[in-house]
């Protein structure tokens, strides 16, 4: 069986032998670097992590109220990304099919949300402009509107500071 020497170039950021950090000893055999590889792919699946999975989705939640006759306020709790963003959409969807096209989405009570979340968002407004409805968004956290700064959200639906001010600009709007 061939040895394989995994001693290789340490880089000055990491002294430690690539053998080392898999677990493995300067002279792995093949089988062995493929097994550490796959052990290492399974302990770090993001399924398993903290931060990934189901582990964070059981304090996420998406609740609609109504406001008037024609707007929906849909708050979002929780994660906003690549795990809870299928769930958002097809809320969104059946509040579309169902004929709600004035949609004010808080996010007030977001704990992290990344460009994916903003792509559901932009497609949901698009879906709006379709059927001459509109989406607005409010009550952003900092590192949110950061993030809706850094991408030029701000360009695709109007943002505001609170769930009042952007009722406000609904019914003003429509007079």
């Amino acid at each position: 069986m061939r040895k394989f020497n995994l001693r290789g170039n340490c880089s000055l950021r990491s002294p430690t032998p690539r053998g080392l950090r898999l677990g493995l000893d300067e002279c792995a055999t093949l089988v062995e670097i493929k097994n550490a590889f796959h052990n290492m792919g399974k302990e770090y699946h993001p399924d398993k992590l903290v931060y990934g999975g189901e582990k964070m989705m059981k304090d996420f939640s998406v609740q609609v109220r109504q406001y008037n006759n024609d707007t929906k306020i849909v708050d979002i709790f929780g994660n906003f990304d690549c795990y809870t963003a299928h769930m958002i959409r097809q809320e969104f969807q059946k509040l579309v099919q169902e004929g709600n096209y004035k949609l004010l989405v808080n996010l007030m009570h977001i704990k992290f949300m990344n460009i994916k979340a903003i792509r559901v968002l932009v497609s949901v407004a698009g879906e709006l402009f379709k059927h001459k409805g509109k989406m607005k968004v409010c009550s952003l956290p900092e590192r949110v509107e950061r993030l809706f700064n850094l991408i030029g959200a701000k360009k695709v639906f109007p943002v505001y500071k609170n769930e009042k001010e952007a009722l406000k600009h609904f019914i003003r709007r429509e007079g």
